[in-house]
């Protein structure tokens, strides 16, 4: 998985969806799981349940999307290149390098290759 994007910066529109949106499922934050109703605007309907951190972490990124921020989610344990990682960081690949050899930022190496 390359940890570049394409960055969407949210809408007005979307900003406030998001408002509302969070502070419709905050109601649920404390729950083991949520059973939600979706229906799209195509007329499809489904019902899913969610465990209680998947809806958390669903939250987390309303939360980010209501302050007018683009939102990348990245597995935890997914390595990736130091290129990527700069780029993810919005910082040139020689300061990560830098900042990973100063022992600041975490790192293994693969053969030659910092990951």
């Amino acid at each position: 998985m390359s940890a570049q994007k394409i960055v969407h910066l949210p809408t007005a529109a979307e900003v406030e969806q998001a408002k509302l949106s969070s502070r419709t499922l905050s109601k649920y934050a404390d729950v083991d799981r949520v059973q939600l109703s979706l229906r799209g605007s195509n007329g499809e309907a489904d019902e899913l349940v969610l465990p209680g951190h998947v809806l958390q972490i669903l939250l987390d990124m309303l939360a980010e999307v209501s302050q007018g921020n683009a939102i990348s989610l990245i597995p935890y344990h997914q390595e990736i290149s130091t290129q990527d990682a700069a780029n993810l960081l919005n910082v040139s690949r020689p300061f990560l390098v830098r900042l990973l050899e100063a022992g600041d930022i975490p790192f293994r190496k693969v053969g030659a290759h910092r990951r």
